[in-house]
Parts: structure tokens; C-alpha cells; sequence
């Protein structure tokens, strides 16, 4: 069983606007450490995984920002998208990809513009994740507890009595059962959540078996799966004319709402990670204030 990584970096950043633009989106800026988020992520993500089997997807027009900041990238194993169709058809391509490659292959998949504050937990639950997939034949997400009741991210409802017992303890990394994806919720809700300690966000990183995706795809994303088998085929990496045909005609649709929320075989990696997607600026300048970030060379209202 080999294990390979996909960091997705094709996002517009445009909640964070006007740091992040669409010439220069959020992955690609310095907010603290004295590098950019797409290369914090690849440091974290090189210490688990041979360059030989990192993956990076991002769109055609972020091709030169991911080679001049990212120059161990193999340039084989980048996807440039031709279109953003969301995560769903990425996610699938490479689990396509490296299933060519191994066919006990298991793929843990990355956000490349995310803050991540504890290292160590990471690399636990990078351990803990991709054993756990390749194990189970479950398809596994991370999720952290939350800190506040936020309305602007999705959460995961933890089930009980099932393989793993009770519910998740803050802090603890482990395999839960999932009862229930929730959409973004309003602030009351959001409140409720947060007591009642059953509710995790639903942040990432993803992991599974390449087989067990593809089966998944097979069932919930049929049009998409039969794009796979007729434009992209057996070969390795596909030309950028079979990629751009693939990307063109894929149907829009993100890997949660497509496979995870309709599945029977999720689990859910508890995972506290000092995490942030950076999503807004006043959850920039709430990090700035806790010296996570430093803002003091952008400018901004």
C-alpha cells in the first residue's frame, strides 16, 4: 500500500478580498513565518510524503505562482485546471490518477490556504488518517472542534454507539462515526453546537482508499466517473488537451456535497489543529491580535 497527497490550490481566495486578488490569491501570500501559505502547506505535507507522490491542483492561470514558490514540485504531477469546477472533479481525477499507479493505493488530500497552528497534531492526524482509511476502507475528513459558534463553515455530527464509542473529546485524535453532514448554520444553531460538544467542523484533510473513491464516484457521480474513463483512460498523467476536455465538460460539484454527504462509509478524524481557513478579514485581524498572523505589511480597510 503506497500513500500519495494531493494539495489543491486553485482557489480564488475571494472572501479575503482585497489582500487576496485574482492575479495573486490567498495561498500564494506571506502571513507569517516568512512564507506563503501554499508553502507552509508543502513543508508541513514533505515531511509525510516523497515528491514523487505529491500531487498539486490549481488553475491554468495560478501555473507560474505554484512553480516559482513551490520549485521541489515535480512538474509531472501538477493538474492545471482549465476551469474551477469545484473539488469534486479534482479529487476524482487524482484518486483516478493514483489508482493507475497502485491499486492499494490510499490518497490524503490538503487545502493549500489554510492556517494550521499546531504542527504536531498534524502529523498525528496525518498518521492516524491515512492508516485509517487504508484499514477501514472508510472515507475519512477531519474535523475540529469548534472555538465559537461560526455560521460560515459546515459542521459534522458526530454518531454514537457505534465503532468508536461516545463523543469526540476536545483535543483527542481518533475515528468517529458520522451521523450527519449540517449545512452552515445560523448563530443560534451555530451556539447549540458548540454546548453540546457533538459537532465538529468540517475542516479536512481528506483520506481514502483510491479504489474505494472511485467506487464512490461510480455511484453518486456517475457522468463524472464515465468523463474519467473515456477522456482521461489508462495512461499516467493525461495530455493538458485531455485535461482541459476533462475540466471543460466535468460537472460542477464539491467532493462533500457529491460523495461525503451521500456515502454510508465516512468516518470522521478528530483532529484539533490550531486551524483557520482565513476566511474573512475579521477573522484575520482576531489571529493578528493573538500574534498568529502578522498584517502590518498589507494594507487594507
Amino acid at each position: 500500500m503506497r500513500h500519495f497527497a494531493l494539495i489543491l490550490a486553485g482557489g480564488a481566495g475571494e472572501r479575503l478580498s482585497p489582500l487576496s486578488t485574482p492575479e495573486r490569491p490567498k495561498q500564494f501570500l506571506t502571513f507569517y513565518g516568512g512564507a506563503s501559505l501554499i508553502q507552509h502547506t508543502w513543508r508541513r505535507v514533505r515531511k509525510h510524503f516523497d515528491s514523487s507522490q505529491i500531487y498539486v491542483a490549481t488553475n491554468k492561470r495560478y501555473s507560474a505562482l505554484v512553480f516559482e514558490q513551490l520549485p521541489e514540485l515535480e512538474p509531472n504531477l501538477v493538474i492545471l485546471e482549465s476551469q474551477k469546477k469545484n473539488t469534486a472533479p479534482c479529487m476524482a481525477l487524482v484518486s483516478w490518477l493514483v489508482f493507475q499507479r497502485d491499486r492499494e493505493s490510499v490518497l490524503s488530500v490538503f487545502a493549500s490556504d489554510h492556517y494550521i497552528g499546531n504542527e504536531v497534531r498534524f502529523a498525528q492526524a496525518v498518521s492516524e488518517g491515512r492508516e485509517g482509511a487504508g484499514r477501514t476502507g472508510k472515507l475519512v475528513v477531519g474535523g475540529t472542534s469548534p472555538t465559537r459558534p461560526a455560521t460560515e463553515y459546515g459542521y459534522v455530527r458526530l454518531k454514537t454507539g457505534t465503532a468508536v464509542p461516545g463523543t469526540a473529546v476536545p483535543g483527542s485524535i481518533g475515528l468517529y462515526g458520522v451521523e450527519a453532514f449540517v449545512e452552515k448554520p445560523d448563530e443560534k444553531t451555530a451556539a447549540r453546537y458548540v454546548r453540546e460538544r457533538r459537532y465538529l467542523w468540517n475542516c479536512g484533510p481528506f483520506f481514502w482508499k483510491t479504489r474505494v473513491m472511485l467506487g464512490e464516484v461510480q455511484e453518486h457521480l456517475p457522468r463524472l466517473y464515465k468523463q474519467l474513463e473515456t477522456v482521461i483512460g489508462q495512461t499516467g498523467l493525461p495530455s493538458q488537451r485531455a485535461l482541459d476536455q476533462y475540466f471543460d465538460t466535468a460537472e460542477e460539484s464539491s467532493i462533500d456535497h457529491g460523495v461525503f454527504e451521500k456515502s454510508r462509509n465516512v468516518m470522521v478524524l478528530t483532529c484539533d489543529l490550531d486551524w483557520s481557513d482565513l476566511g474573512s478579514l475579521e477573522v484575520l485581524r482576531t489571529m493578528a491580535a493573538d500574534g498568529k498572523v502578522d498584517l502590518n505589511k498589507f494594507a487594507y480597510p
